[in-house]
């Protein structure tokens, strides 16, 4: 086996030995390519779809937070001690 490509000359083993690099080196770089298309369609999807989403849900989040700060400021029966300086857990009634 090893005498066929003895007998080779030189040209034609470098011609051979950069011929398959090359292709090593072009079949990856073609196969990412034709598999960027499915990552850009995600992608899109994903500003599209997604995003708004998230952001509706962290506005729901958000409010919420506010309608607990509104009612425990509101509904809250008690003051500080204290009128305007909140003591270490002393609490009254007003």
């Amino acid at each position: 086996m090893k005498i066929w490509f003895a007998n080779l000359r030189i040209r034609t083993k470098m011609l051979v030995a950069v011929g398959s690099v090359l292709t090593g080196t072009a079949g990856p770089g073609v196969f990412a390519i034709s598999k960027i298309g499915l990552v850009n369609e995600q992608s899109t999807v994903m500003t599209q779809d997604w995003i708004p989403a998230i952001e509706r849900v962290a506005g729901l989040k958000v409010a919420a937070a506010n309608l607990r700060v509104l009612s425990s400021t509101t509904f809250w029966p008690f003051r500080p001690t204290v009128p305007g300086k909140q003591s270490r857990g002393a609490w009254r009634r007003p």
